[in-house]
């Protein structure tokens, strides 16, 4: 695991879960605290940046990435599917605004659970100021340490069917044995 994290489970072992009823009021508890809390504080904005957002006394804006739990649900782990069947038609009728990270899915909040356009605004992902190339040596130095080539391909995800690992392996082999030996596959 991660210094100070918690240990991933082995493989092949699931992780294990609370039961439903106990999922549910901790999450109740957690949603009355978040709204109380920002109550106290004065908050009066609430921007969700996962899909769903708690309830809330005020205005709130929602990103949604992407809505391949409706349009794919056998992709996704079922707790996850069980809890937007739950909650995600609630969200969008508290959700004063949307914002997608493309205008694809801006497209398919449209057409699929028909939220209104000018409700929605695409705004594409990019990366801060902060994130720039770290000096030549700190990278050769880290990079010999963990053992990687100069120059990799790199696939950075979660091991879900929706990522589809399976057919970016199969791109892979069928690559170039030249291109594969300069390029190794590195999943992370």
């Amino acid at each position: 695991g991660c210094a100070g994290g918690p240990e991933a489970p082995a493989a092949g072992r699931a992780r294990p879960r609370p039961t439903p009823w106990l999922r549910r009021a901790a999450q109740e508890l957690y949603d009355a605290a978040f709204e109380a809390l920002g109550t106290l504080r004065g908050y009066s904005l609430y921007h969700e940046p996962n899909h769903i957002p708690m309830p809330w006394h005020g205005p709130i804006i929602t990103t949604v990435h992407d809505l391949s739990v409706l349009r794919h649900p056998a992709w996704h782990p079922a707790d996850r599917v069980d809890w937007y069947a739950r909650a995600f038609e609630a969200g969008l009728a508290r959700t004063h605004h949307f914002i997608t990270v493309s205008q694809f899915t801006a497209n398919e909040m449209t057409s699929l659970p028909g939220v209104l356009p000018d409700r929605i605004t695409p705004i594409p992902l990019g990366i801060g100021a902060e994130f720039k190339p770290l000096p030549t040596g700190r990278v050769d130095l880290w990079r010999r340490g963990t053992n990687l080539p100069a120059a990799f391909l790199l696939f950075v995800g979660t091991l879900e069917p929706r990522k589809n690992v399976p057919g970016l392996l199969e791109a892979y082999a069928a690559l170039p044995a030249d291109l594969r030996e300069r390029y190794p596959l590195v999943i992370a």
